[in-house]
């Protein structure tokens, strides 16, 4: 996961990706980091959603609360903690199945 990065304008991102259902709103930013609540797609009910979710990782240890700062790792080390990987590979599974 980085650190930063620069999110484009609404239209944009709905040209790029296609969701069937659109459920978020957001402006240009150029400095997106962690723990703010981002644009992000998602596959439900079999259609892909556009949504607004939160960036950043819940740990297995957190047991489905929501943490109060959600956990940001670095992409290149990911494999390597404990913390990440298996949730990780999950989401690689899943995505690789769909």
């Amino acid at each position: 996961m980085c650190q930063r990065y620069a999110l484009p304008d609404q239209p944009t991102v709905e040209r790029e990706f296609l969701p069937s259902r659109t459920w978020w709103s957001f402006t240009t930013k150029y400095n997106v980091a962690g723990k703010q609540y981002v644009p992000a797609i998602r596959w439900h009910d079999g259609q892909s959603e556009a949504v607004m979710m939160r960036w950043g990782l819940i740990p297995s240890f957190a047991e489905g609360r929501p943490a109060e700062s959600p956990l940001i790792v670095n992409a290149d080390f990911i494999l390597e903690s404990p913390a990440f990987r298996t949730p990780w590979l999950e989401t690689v599974s899943l995505i690789s199945s769909a």
